[in-house]
Parts: structure tokens; sequence; C-alpha cells
């Protein structure tokens, strides 16, 4: 299947840091759900990805969308992040999926006025239109709220929270105006193979071959969290592994892996 073109209308993209809580005091801020979805700018004409590339939806789905900018996702639902990727990225216009996915909307970048205005225009904007939703924000008391928040979309299923400053301009960078809330989940891994390193990594460990603990048929790759030491000194065949991750995929694959370490105690046989 051919790459989608990169077009030149392209507004860019607002990206977040991480929310600390011993650095940043969320009160007052607003939070909305982080979507596991595919992000999506609606240039006035057509949907583009993070970096620029165009999605090609059903002429159905983006019927009355707007000729104005706007900023969201397309979102099937928690837990379905690879059948969204899946639909929106096959270039596939009758791709069945599309019948399930919406556009939820967090901001319109180029209205006047803080993140309230921005948002009741996006609303003013998008009314009439079938497959979109403006995403619901709460403002945040104290750090107490947030966590309790956090908690509540963990319990759901969801992967976490995005805060942001009400009176920030939406600007198309990495920005401290935005932060993604998450907590990392964690899992047990048996390493069964090593794989060579490319570029800075040549001639040491690139990556740990894995399998994961409860359904070994599960292999996956981990090449990010090792240390200068773990690379000239990797984990041996049949150890176990702590694996930080952020859910799951459909397949059962952990979701961008890192390596946390070796697990003190080794419970299970080795490879």
């Amino acid at each position: 299947m051919a790459t989608a073109p990169r077009v030149s209308n392209f507004p860019g993209c607002m990206l977040a840091h991480s929310y600390m809580p011993d650095k940043h005091d969320p009160a007052g801020w607003l939070a909305s759900e982080k979507l596991d979805g595919v992000r999506a700018i609606w240039n006035g004409h057509t949907f583009l990805t993070r970096t620029a590339v165009q999605i090609f939806a059903p002429s159905w789905f983006t019927r009355g969308l707007p000729s104005h900018i706007l900023d969201g996702e397309l979102f099937m639902g928690r837990g379905h992040f690879q059948a969204t990727s899946g639909a929106v990225r096959r270039n596939d216009v009758d791709h069945p999926h599309w019948k399930t996915l919406k556009y939820h909307i967090f901001d319109a970048p180029h209205a006047v006025g803080d993140l309230y205005e921005r948002l009741r225009e996006a609303y003013r904007l998008t009314g009439d239109c079938p497959r979109t939703t403006v995403v619901e924000q709460t403002v945040v008391k104290d750090r107490d709220h947030l966590s309790d928040m956090l908690k509540t979309v963990l319990d759901g299923g969801g992967e976490g929270l995005i805060i942001r400053r009400p009176s920030a301009n939406w600007v198309a960078i990495r920005s401290h105006d935005m932060l993604k809330v998450k907590i990392q989940d964690e899992t047990d891994a048996q390493v069964f193979g090593h794989q060579g390193g490319e570029g800075k990594h040549t001639g040491r460990l690139g990556a740990l071959l894995c399998r994961l603990i409860g359904d070994p048929k599960i292999h996956f790759a981990v090449g990010t969290g090792l240390s200068d030491h773990d690379r000239e000194n990797p984990p041996g065949l049949g150890l176990v592994i702590r694996v930080g991750h952020h859910g799951f995929t459909d397949a059962g694959i952990p979701r961008f892996p890192s390596f946390l370490g070796v697990r003190a105690e080794q419970p299970w046989s080795k490879a």
C-alpha cells in the first residue's frame, strides 16, 4: 500500500509535555481524557496526521465540516487503537470501521480568544456535523482532584488525561501549557534473544527479544530504557525482566515497551 502524500497547507500540531505532580500545579486547568485514537488536524479541506500526511476520509464523514482549522482525534472507543489506525491509515474510504469512528475535537486553533472561547467556536462550527463531537472538559480543582479523575479514567479502561492551561494560545509546537497525565503500566517478560544495534549502537545490544509471561506465544522487542551498561552487558537468555508499557494492542503486545530492569526473583524456568 502506498504512503499517502504530505500536503503543504499543514497548520502544525500542538504536542504535550508530561505532567509532574511536584512541578506542576494543575488548579484551574482544563482536563479531558487522553484518547487512544489517531491525532487528526482538519485543515479546512482534509484530515492530516501530526506529520502532515493526508488521511483519506469518506465524503459522507467530512460532510459539513467547516473551512476552518480544527484539532482533534479520530477515535473509535477505548481499547480500539489498532482498529482505528487500520481504518484511517489504509487510504480506503470504504473501510467499514469509518462507520464507528467519530472526530473528537479539542481545539479550534485559529479562532480568536482563550481555550474557552475556542471551544465555543468549535461547537458553533460543528453543531450540524453528525460525525463530530467536542471533547468534554473539566476544571481541575487541585492535585487530588486530578488524581481522582485519572483513577476514574484508568479504571474505565482509558489511558490517561490531557490538561491544558485555559489562558494559553494554541501553538504548533510541544508546549508546557498542555500536559499528558498518565501512569505507566508494568508487566513481566522473558528474554529469548538479543538483537544487534544499529547506528550509535552498532556492535552492542539494540533490543531484547522477549516473550510475554503468561502468554509465551506473544513475542516483542524492547529497545528503549536500556543504559549503556545494559547494551554492553545485556540480561542473559531466560532471565525475566520488568517491562513498562502503556497498555496492550489488540494482539496483546505491550504498547511502547521499555526496559525497567531484571526481576530480582526468577521463579520461571529459563528458555
